[in-house]
């Protein structure tokens, strides 16, 4: 079974232009309405943008009015006879979340949508994965193999990655109330191991994402759910001045290093508790919440008074708390 499903995959490439367009019209799948993943990409500019779609021809007429997908000029179609609309969904999300950690892209996707789902068959098409992959590697737009890139920091904490039922209620939660009221102290609570770093990270890139840039089925209930909400969102933060505040060090420059491989997304972005001084914010994420700190037990009470006088606070009261609250509209604590 698993022989027939690796041994019935295609991957073509077509020139992605409005000339090239007469080609790949012509690719049985695409031209029948089957579900297909594709790539399309720019090896000199080194960015990509991965997609799936069961009307992949109109699809494509929409990326090249888009601006952004203007700038790539090929297109990987990735076809199989046992394609299904699952299917297609679970390999796009894990193109999007290995291409973006193997590093030879710069991925313009958006990344809302990516949620974690079963359906009949997956381990088929687990196996037909690994082939897409390899596939991928041999022609140099992957680099590095599954393993290391899932023990990889970038892959660990990628923007990317599929949420769970809970984490994806959680951000239709934290979506309705930045849309609903100005300002907002939201506090989002869970166990060791439950995902809340990761949910702080989709929520940077939630926020920074060009609208034409989400990841979004728009044929699907759950997902128009999250456009509807994410269009309020940019509707009232078209250009939202935000950061992650992250308190231990050692997690801080891990994730600067990851949001510096991010399209959209910069290591400034990434800060200390101090640094919240220095500007004001639309919206501060703020992980790890518990670390935040009083003027007690630290090692630098400089840099601590410093931010108090510069807040107006008192240098024995002030606390990296009353410092995010001061300096943002709304709050996210994880």
């Amino acid at each position: 079974m698993i022989d027939d499903f690796i041994q019935s995959i295609q991957i073509n490439k077509y020139e992605f232009s409005k000339a090239g367009s007469a080609e790949y019209v012509l690719n049985k799948y695409m031209n029948n309405s089957w579900p297909i993943v594709y790539i399309i990409k720019n090896d000199k500019l080194k960015e990509a943008y991965i997609g799936e779609s069961t009307n992949a021809i109109n699809r494509m007429k929409n990326h090249l009015a888009n601006t952004e997908r203007q700038r790539l000029n090929d297109v990987l179609i990735i076809s199989c006879d046992k394609f299904n609309k699952s299917a297609v969904l679970d390999i796009e999300s894990n193109l999007i979340q290995y291409m973006s950690s193997d590093g030879v892209y710069a991925l313009q996707n958006g990344n809302a949508g990516l949620v974690d789902h079963n359906y009949y068959q997956r381990e088929q098409y687990k196996a037909l994965f690994k082939k897409v992959w390899e596939h991928l590697r041999t022609e140099n737009y992957a680099k590095n193999d599954l393993l290391r890139i899932d023990n990889s920091d970038l892959f660990k904490y990628s923007p990317y990655k599929s949420l769970s039922t809970d984490q994806h209620d959680s951000v239709l939660k934290i979506l309705s109330l930045l849309t609903k009221k100005e300002e907002n102290t939201i506090f989002v609570e869970g166990g060791a191991g439950t995902g809340k770093t990761i949910l702080a990270i989709y929520m940077m890139k939630l926020l920074q994402t060009n609208l034409q840039d989400y990841h979004i089925d728009e044929e699907d209930e759950v997902y128009s759910n999250e456009l509807a909400q994410i269009v309020k969102l940019k509707e009232k933060f078209p250009n939202p001045r935000i950061a992650l505040v992250v308190p231990m060090t050692s997690l801080r420059k891990t994730l600067k290093k990851v949001f510096g491989h991010v399209k959209g997304l910069k290591g400034s972005m990434v800060i200390g508790p101090s640094e919240v001084a220095k500007n004001e914010y639309d919206v501060l994420i703020v992980d790890e919440a518990h670390r935040l700190r009083k003027r007690k037990n630290i090692t630098n009470y400089k840099s601590f008074d410093d931010a108090n006088k510069l807040l107006g606070f008192d240098i024995h009261e002030g606390t990296e708390l009353d410092w995010i609250l001061k300096q943002s509209k709304n709050q996210i604590f994880f």
